[in-house]
């Protein structure tokens, strides 16, 4: 991703429904909001240290928190470089579910409101 498309991507949505629903903490609902942002082309590649130095932890707090979010099968890890410093992770299918679901609703929703 060049700079201009990383500014592109500089905001994610929070979908508390689904943190509420596999009940989160708030580090982890960041950290699925930031990959689930950075995904939506289909992969998000960053680096742990540089996730956490976005949100204000460690690197070892985002080591943990990808392991257990994986665990859940909230997100897989696709690939990573040679030097094993940035790995490749997606949203799994489950999550890109449940967000499809909300923003279903929120669109009619939407809809009926227009009427």
């Amino acid at each position: 991703m060049n700079d201009k498309e990383s500014k592109l991507y500089r905001y994610s949505r929070v979908y508390w429904d689904v943190s509420a629903r596999f009940k989160l903490k708030p580090i982890e609902i960041l950290l699925m909001s930031y990959i689930h942002s950075l995904s939506t082309r289909g992969r998000c590649w960053a680096s742990q240290k540089g996730m956490a130095k976005i949100m204000g932890t460690t690197e070892t707090t985002v080591n943990q928190k990808i392991k257990k979010l994986v665990e859940m099968d909230l997100i897989e890890k696709v690939s990573c470089n040679e030097d094993q410093k940035k790995m490749e992770y997606k949203t799994t299918e489950i999550w890109r579910e449940l967000v499809w679901e909300i923003e279903q609703f929120l669109s009619e929703r939407h809809k009926e409101k227009a009427r």
